[in-house]
């Protein structure tokens, strides 16, 4: 009974307790969501030589490729995928230390110039003629 007294006497200092004691509570989840948001970003799947898969781009490959596929294969799908970016990363990696790479005006003339690649040879060639359909590359060069 003396302990409820002495409460009732100095109830400033109980809610003072609780004030402190919310604050703690406040503060806490501060302080851990400031430590989950520093350890990386949410959108990160993994870096690879420094260069970032981007999760969601993953997700988005996914579900282009294995979309309307039956559940059975989800583990070697994803792993398969995983191993894609993978290796990409580290082409492009050893590309760019090694300095490997397609200028600008060489992929603009690759595609739409005089020395056309292979494939945009097969891809837009005229059946009837057997010539490139020059109409349809400038078609597809031309911004929106």
């Amino acid at each position: 009974m003396a302990l409820i007294g002495t409460i009732r006497k100095n109830s400033w200092l109980l809610v003072v307790l609780i004030a402190l004691g919310m604050g703690g509570f406040v503060l806490q989840d501060i302080l851990t969501s400031n430590s989950r948001y520093s350890a990386g970003n949410t959108r990160t799947m993994g870096k690879v030589n420094g260069i970032v898969i981007d999760a969601v781009e993953f997700s988005e490959t996914e579900a282009v490729l294995y979309g309307n596929s039956n559940t059975d294969n989800i583990y070697s799908n994803k792993a398969n995928l995983w191993n894609y970016f993978k290796n990409k990363a580290l082409a492009e990696s050893i590309a760019k230390d090694l300095g490997v790479g397609v200028s600008n005006e060489e992929l603009m003339d690759l595609q739409f110039g005089q020395n056309l690649s292979p494939i945009m040879q097969a891809r837009y060639q005229d059946n009837q003629t057997g010539m490139i359909d020059r109409k349809q590359l400038e078609e597809i060069k031309k911004p929106y």
